[in-house]
């Protein structure tokens, strides 16, 4: 396995951290109050930090466990050869010298927590859970793909609709500059909603929503048949366009701040409280990632902290670009996606700037979206293989072979299909990220890595008397894991009755 270090290691988690979801907060911000969204964002981030933690010392206490076990089946091996031994024994002096000794006591050193491989969230789950628990963590683990998945066809087919549209009313604009109806009394451009609208050949917004949904996935679902990975190389590159991204909104509401733009938003509305709940909870759902990205680190020394720097960074990140945002623009002028908050032929000043840099904030995203979709999918894929491979085992007792139609034909269309459907029948970016970080998002955030970390913890002190784990989270206490577990189910409760109350 190829290493790399802490440095590397923490720009992979920082690029989790300013995922796509980021740039829907400025407008969930707007709605539900930016003193009430401050607080449960600084919330939720200390919460992502602590159960990320939970997830690294699963993972430490994994590869000790798999030590422990294999210990087990030497000392199992060990015993059957003494055995047979005293059954070749004829003379009673040979029977004496060759009493059966004490097994040797079973040990595990501070390097044994060492995490030398990528332990996937399966995998701990198959040392540590019952039968029931490793299946219900592939179906989690599956839903929340499917939400990240339609996350992205909904985001890059919503940003290019809007692009194509207002591109094209831009230059239409221009070209009738000299039609009276576009000034108002005082000599200022006045765009109507009708004018702005419409789109070229009679298409509307919704119409190329549809055929940039079909197109995408026309060009990236073919690469889900295949196998691709992400590469260091695109991770930096995603890291760099990422927060050349943020630093793009940042300034461009700074300038609006110097052209005399400055408004107030509003301080708290409890009614908007769930939806920016589940967006939040969706925006720290990266544990499913981290074991992954922590193996490879050449060194762990400190890895909490380093941690602690991403979540921190992140969330001075998010909240700068969050505020600039809304004292920028009035709360009716930040759209859903905060990028084309930007992207308005109809901002004061000269056109021609601000449409380029607003197209360069839109294709930024895109194009480090269009290369998460295929990953996304594949791991997808490969999870809906796993999990019905770990079913049928556990029916039939037998190792089964999936049927090659099934393996490279089935299974990536479910992993492309749902995601495209979800995606045709809601537009609603808001609500599918709420959604997904709801159910799904809570269950792999919070309750599979507070879950991982009692069953570790008790499996081995069982086996060893003692649970030294050199990487055990600086919240290590008991009550702090119960408390996430608490935590998780009465947001579950209330995100449901939130849910069937108000359906749309």
């Amino acid at each position: 396995m190829a290493s790399y270090s802490k440095t590397i290691g923490s720009i992979y988690v920082f690029n989790l951290l300013l995922g796509a979801i980021v740039l829907a907060l400025p407008k969930m911000f707007s709605d539900a109050g930016i003193a009430l969204g401050t607080v449960l964002l600084t919330l939720l981030c200390f919460l992502g930090y602590t159960t990320t933690c939970y997830i690294i010392e699963a993972a430490a206490a994994t590869s000790a466990y798999q030590k422990i076990q294999d210990e087990k089946v030497q000392i199992k091996k060990l015993k059957e050869v003494v055995s047979d031994n005293k059954t070749t024994e004829t003379s009673t002096s040979s029977v004496d010298e060759n009493k059966e000794k004490p097994s040797p006591a079973i040990t595990c050193k501070a390097e044994d927590y060492e995490i030398p491989k990528k332990f996937e969230y399966s995998m701990i789950a198959k040392l540590f859970f019952p039968v029931p628990g490793v299946i219900l963590q592939y179906i989690f683990i599956c839903l929340a793909l499917y939400g990240d998945l339609a996350f992205v066809n909904v985001f890059i087919a919503t940003s290019l609709s809007h692009m194509t549209c207002l591109i094209h009313n831009h230059y239409f604009i221009i070209d009738d500059l000299n039609n009276e109806s576009w000034f108002d009394i005082n000599d200022t451009l006045n765009f109507t909603d009708k004018a702005l609208d419409g789109c070229f050949l009679d298409f509307t917004k919704a119409n190329l929503y549809y055929v940039y949904v079909a197109i995408f996935t026309l060009i990236v679902g073919p690469l889900v048949f295949f196998n691709v990975s992400s590469s260091k190389f695109l991770q930096v590159l995603t890291v760099l366009a990422r927060l050349l991204s943020f630093a793009l909104m940042i300034s461009l509401s700074i300038l609006r701040f110097v052209e005399g733009h400055v408004y107030m938003p509003k301080l708290a509305n409890v009614k908007s409280l769930p939806v920016l709940y589940g967006s939040i909870i969706y925006t720290y759902k990266i544990q499913d990632y981290i074991p992954g990205l922590v193996a490879p680190m050449s060194s762990k020394r400190g890895i909490y902290r380093n941690i602690f720097i991403d979540f921190v960074g992140a969330l001075f990140v998010q909240l700068a670009m969050i505020y600039v945002t809304l004292f920028a623009f009035p709360g009716d002028e930040i759209e859903v996606l905060n990028i084309l908050t930007f992207f308005k032929p109809e901002a004061s000043g000269s056109f021609d700037w601000r449409l380029a840099i607003g197209s360069v904030l839109v294709l930024l995203p895109i194009l480090t979206l269009c290369s998460a979709f295929p990953v996304g999918a594949i791991i997808l894929r490969k999870n809906i293989k796993a999990a019905t491979l770990f079913t049928i085992k556990g029916i039939t007792k037998k190792d089964v072979k999936i049927p090659v139609v099934v393996d490279r034909l089935l299974f990536p269309l479910l992993a492309i299909v749902p995601p495209l459907i979800i995606s045709y029948v809601s537009q609603d970016i808001e609500l599918i990220g709420s959604i997904t970080g709801a159910f799904p998002g809570i269950f792999i955030q919070c309750v599979m890595p507070a879950a991982f970390v009692i069953a570790a913890r008790y499996k081995i002190k069982k086996a060893l008397g003692t649970y030294d784990n050199p990487y055990k989270a600086p919240l290590s206490n008991m009550v702090f894991v119960v408390v996430v577990l608490g935590w998780s189910v009465i947001s579950v409760v209330m995100m449901s009755i939130n849910l069937a109350l108000n359906p749309t």
